[in-house]
Formats: C-alpha cells, structure tokens, sequence
C-alpha cells in the first residue's frame, strides 16, 4: 500500500513539473525465503548491493525526481 501511494505520488509530481518517471523492477529467486530466514535488514542491504552489481547505483525501490529529456541525453 505505502509503495503505490508514493508511485502515485511520483507520478503526480513528474507530470505537474512535465517530466518522466521511470520505475524499476528486480525479480530475484527466493527473495522472500532470505528476508524470513536472515531478516528485512540483510534483505535490504542484498537488494542494494544486487543494484549495484547490476546498475551501479546505490538505490532501489525509490522515487528520485524525474530527469529532463536534456540530462536523460547526458545520461544515455
């Protein structure tokens, strides 16, 4: 519920200030049995270091404003 309030949120926010917003999601096998068995805690230092494996970023699951299309051209 706390997460499609804030992706509500977000997009709202992208769409008054004429920006985009890109959401991300990451599937990994037996997430949940990690999380039960070792707790949220590891599970979330898991999910960021699975981002930065993969992206190179250090966040997951997060809103961060919305880039213009000038810095999406930097960016890409």
């Amino acid at each position: 519920m706390l997460f499609t309030d804030r992706l509500v949120q977000a997009c709202r926010e992208a769409k008054r200030c004429g920006r985009e917003l890109a959401l991300l999601f990451v599937n990994m096998d037996r997430f949940k049995q990690v999380n039960d068995a070792l707790g949220h805690a590891f599970g979330d230092e898991l999910l960021r270091a699975e981002a930065l494996i993969r992206w190179n970023h250090p966040t997951v699951g997060c809103f961060p404003p919305a880039a213009s299309s000038k810095s999406r051209k930097k960016v890409a």
